[in-house]
């Protein structure tokens, strides 16, 4: 098992009724590699955002860059 997930967890229900092992709120850069992680691990994963590409698609400045 990778990335310190624990099989121990129990699951959840996404919309429809579906059971998932993981659901991942966010996808920007940690959502997505959560996401990723997690599937790479045998895991079913529903990914939730509010908007595509995460904060950073939607920031117009870099940390002190424009």
């Amino acid at each position: 098992m990778g990335a310190g997930l624990d099989p121990t967890i129990g699951t959840g229900t996404a919309a429809g009724g579906r059971t998932v092992d993981v659901v991942v709120v966010g996808g920007g850069l940690a959502g997505l590699t959560a996401a990723a992680t997690a599937a790479g691990d045998g895991r079913s994963v529903v990914l939730v955002d509010g908007r595509p590409g995460g904060n950073r698609a939607a920031t117009e400045t870099v940390g002190r860059f424009l």
